[in-house]
């Protein structure tokens, strides 16, 4: 009698064993999904934050592009003041501008995120036809050009 029972307890430690193994694994391939899912979540992520920072700098740069020729197109002695377009990404950005090949470009630290272009490319502020715009500043028509600052 005891060798029997001796056998079922030794039944009821594998079937235990195996039911604990089985728990393992299944819970070890839930992790590996989860892990999955929140790399692929991870990654759009990054692509949608990249993809909105780029449509940020273009919507920016047509602002400020829509700003300067309205300016220019005013005609002589038109004064108004630029106001730098804010961005939606909450993300400080260099505001370029370049007379010689008449865009602007928007760049966020290192990286130029857009360029859109000018109708004119009589633009200066005062020293140099190449600039940047930090801040909200004085913008006049005069003498057939626009002058920042």
């Amino acid at each position: 009698m005891k060798e029997g029972s001796v056998k079922k307890r030794e039944e009821f430690k594998s079937s235990l064993a195996q039911g604990a193994l089985e728990f393992l694994i299944s819970m070890s391939l839930m992790v590996l999904l989860l892990i999955l899912v929140v790399i692929i979540y991870y990654q759009s992520y990054n692509d949608f934050m990249a993809l909105s920072i780029h449509y940020d700098a273009y919507s920016i740069c047509n602002q400020a592009s829509a700003q300067l020729s309205a300016l220019a197109s005013a005609g002589e002695g038109t004064e108004a003041i630029f106001r730098r377009p804010s961005s939606s990404v909450s993300k400080e950005y260099t505001l370029k501008v370049s007379a010689q090949e008449r865009k602007i470009t928007v760049s966020y630290g290192n990286l130029t995120d857009a360029a859109c272009g000018l109708t004119f490319s009589n633009i200066t502020n005062g020293t140099a036809g190449t600039f940047f715009i930090d801040k909200d500043v004085r913008m006049r028509n005069l003498g057939g050009g626009v002058i920042i600052g």
